[in-house]
């Protein structure tokens, strides 16, 4: 398998994020389920990948875990709870 590097890495992390933003809105907008709270958990987990992206930039790896591990299983837990209330609220 061949390696591209660090900072190439970072980049299509980036875009990964960015598309998942991205669907995770469309999403929102598709489904007459979501309303309020889901947005809220949306608006949350965005703000959480750019501080992923913060935790590592200039390829400063030592906080990678936390950055990408860590804080991912932290936005599934907030888009997913909040997703639910928000379908049973309703």
């Amino acid at each position: 398998m061949p390696k591209i590097g660090i900072g190439p890495a970072l980049w299509v992390s980036r875009l990964t994020h960015l598309l998942s933003a991205g669907m995770l809105i469309g999403l929102g907008f598709s489904s007459p389920h979501f309303g309020l709270l889901y947005f809220a958990g949306v608006a949350i987990a965005v703000m959480l990948l750019i501080g992923e992206h913060a935790l590592v930039w200039g390829g400063n790896l030592s906080k990678v875990n936390l950055a990408f591990f860590t804080l991912n299983g932290i936005i599934s837990v907030i888009v997913g709870t909040l997703g639910i209330l928000d379908v049973l609220w309703k």
